[in-house]
């Protein structure tokens, strides 16, 4: 059983790609972009940096768990949650951009309704 605690563990981070080939870490549901690497340590700062000073940093080559620094003032997104490693950054952004779309014109006209 402590090996199942593990394995979760272990899923609770993961890094992707943003549109412009920087990595992105998804930490328990918030977006760190890289900050700095400074002896053998990423330091990743939270994406939303205008208005969060969330933190956290990684030990390099080890695969260690992020550590988080500085807490984040709002809250996590839940879409981060969900698997991060099938789609990059950008892609995810877009599709949370479609859906937010979808009022009942836009829903409307999508599946060609009215045309008369």
């Amino acid at each position: 059983m402590a090996d199942d605690n593990d394995i979760n563990h272990l899923k609770e981070y993961s890094v992707v790609e943003t549109k412009r080939h920087k990595p992105c870490l998804i930490f328990l549901g918030y977006r760190y972009v890289q900050d700095k690497i400074q002896n053998q340590t990423i330091y990743w700062r939270c994406e939303d940096r205008t208005h969060c000073n969330g933190r956290a940093h990684q030990l390099v080559g080890n695969g260690s768990q992020p550590i988080l620094t500085i807490k984040h003032n709002h809250q996590p997104s839940a879409d981060d949650i969900v698997s991060n490693e099938s789609m990059t950054v950008d892609g995810q952004r877009r599709q949370k951009r479609r859906q937010n779309l979808k009022t009942p014109f836009y829903q409307q006209n999508e599946m060609g309704g009215d045309d008369e």
